[in-house]
């Protein structure tokens, strides 16, 4: 004999909180999703400056060895343009 199946209207507050859970769900997934696309910019953008500092470093140690090779080892006091022999 198939039993017959009996269906219960369920209360419309618990109908409620899962929909009200799914929209919660939804905007953490949506949240998280934006969240991952500017950490993805901000790791590119850290890459691009990283490369920008290297190229930088260079231009610093190309007119180091400028100096270096038209005053020779000491310093230099960039207010007063003075170069100091060691």
């Amino acid at each position: 004999m198939l039993q017959e199946t009996t269906a219960e209207k369920v209360d419309q507050n618990i109908i409620d909180e899962i929909n009200k859970l799914q929209q919660d769900f939804n905007q953490v997934q949506s949240s998280l999703g934006r969240v991952e696309i500017d950490f993805h910019r901000l790791e590119t953008q850290k890459q691009s400056l990283k490369e920008e500092v290297i190229k930088l470093e260079a231009k610093e140690a190309e007119i180091a060895q400028k100096i270096e090779d038209k005053y020779g080892q000491g310093s230099l006091d960039l207010a007063t343009g003075e170069f100091t022999k060691q």
